[in-house]
């Protein structure tokens, strides 16, 4: 089996549903909300309440007008208080709204890779920000820190909250990402069970998005959150290819791709978004066959000791796990870990979306992570064309 189209969307792609063997990616505005708004108080606080926003019956619109950030949108200094915001696009400066303004935020993000971007944003701006994540740091760090910008992984929030003490009622937490909140429940319980019960203990909250959740599958203590959303004027259109394959053929054909990269026979940099692991490895088994080497392969994943093993014991040391920092090579694979609201930077990318439906972990990727991609390279003279190829999965009827 094999199938191939293409569909013409915009950018704020936030769904998929399948019409008679075409697969769309419609608006997520176009899918009803079972909640009432509630009225927020940050219409209170900030200036644009009468020119910049409408209220409707399930949310409140932000009118972004032909701004292309949020920080450009006239009177929008800070990011809306109480509520779940969908910023709707990528890359539209969200959290740069919250490091560059004088309200002390604690940012906490699902990802040290994620923190670690960031923080090259910061260094570049001269923003002093306390990075926490992982075990170098501890309570007294983050008491004696003298700044009042904080970003934290959602493990250690905990630690942010203790060190802190009576001082987090000074601060407003942004959770960034929020909709790995619900995707990573099931592998992460510990740390999205602390983000839930620990974000009441601060003066002010907003779980931020582009990737929203319907409200009925949203844990209960989010759903009477009220939902701001941004409307954009200046939407671009993006063209998606996708490619529909039996299983046993996925990761042959991906390396296919990749090795047409290393022969010149296609132009630029060629970046394979997937979260699987054994995936990479098994596309990298292929490539070896036709002499490609470790010096044309970047892979980017988690920075963890069993990632490293596998690595190790499979295509050997040389494939080391490298970083969005790091000098693009002709093939990049890049996981979650690296994607979910990172940035990359390189002119000659183009976006490949692969997911392999038997995989358990990848069974919604196909759904929920197509946002998080398109955009991530902002520079891409490409950036608005992007090929999935996926294998489909058991459970979805797609066959």
């Amino acid at each position: 089996m094999h199938k191939s189209s293409k569909t013409f969307i915009p950018v704020e792609i936030q769904g998929f549903f399948k019409d008679e063997n075409v697969f769309f990616f419609p608006s997520w505005g176009l899918i009803k909300k079972y909640y009432r708004k509630k009225k927020d108080t940050f219409l209170e606080r900030n200036k644009y309440k009468n020119q910049y926003v409408m209220e409707n019956y399930e949310t409140t619109i932000i009118n972004a007008g032909d701004a292309k950030y949020l920080g450009k949108i006239p009177g929008f200094t800070d990011l809306p208080t109480n509520c779940r915001f969908n910023k709707v696009l990528t890359g539209s400066g969200g959290t740069t709204v919250a490091l560059e303004n004088d309200v002390p935020y604690v940012l906490c993000m699902p990802y040290v890779s994620l923190i670690k971007n960031k923080m090259e944003w910061c260094t570049e701006h001269n923003v002093n920000v306390l990075p926490v994540y992982g075990e170098g740091f501890t309570t007294s760090d983050i008491a004696e820190f003298e700044g009042n910008k904080i970003m934290v992984t959602y493990d250690s929030l905990h630690k942010v909250v203790d060190g802190l003490g009576s001082r987090v009622q000074e601060y407003k937490i942004l959770v960034d990402e929020y909709h790995l909140l619900i995707n990573s429940g099931a592998f992460r319980y510990k740390a999205v069970n602390e983000v839930l019960q620990l974000y009441a203990e601060f003066r002010e909250h907003v779980f931020m998005t582009a990737t929203p959740v319907r409200s009925e599958f949203l844990p209960k203590v989010l759903q009477g959150i009220p939902e701001v959303s941004v409307k954009w004027d200046n939407l671009e259109l993006v063209t998606l290819d996708y490619s529909v394959l039996e299983h046993n053929q996925l990761y042959p054909v991906v390396a296919n791709i990749a090795y047409e990269y290393t022969t010149g026979k296609h132009q630029g940099n060629a970046y394979f978004f997937l979260n699987s692991i054994q995936g990479i490895i098994d596309i990298t088994y292929h490539l070896k066959k036709v002499d490609v080497t470790h010096e044309d392969v970047r892979i980017v994943c988690a920075d963890n000791q069993d990632n490293k093993k596998r690595l190790r014991e499979t295509i050997r040391a040389k494939y080391d796990i490298g970083q969005l920092s790091d000098f693009s090579k002709k093939l990049n694979f890049i996981t979650s870990t690296a994607f979910e609201g990172s940035d990359l930077k390189d002119e000659d990318g183009i976006t490949y979306i692969v997911s392999d439906g038997r995989q358990d972990h990848t069974k919604y990727d196909i759904m929920t992570t197509i946002p998080q991609i398109i955009g991530r390279n902002r520079i891409a003279k490409k950036k608005n064309w992007a090929k999935i190829i996926y294998s489909p999965s058991p459970y979805c009827g797609m066959e």
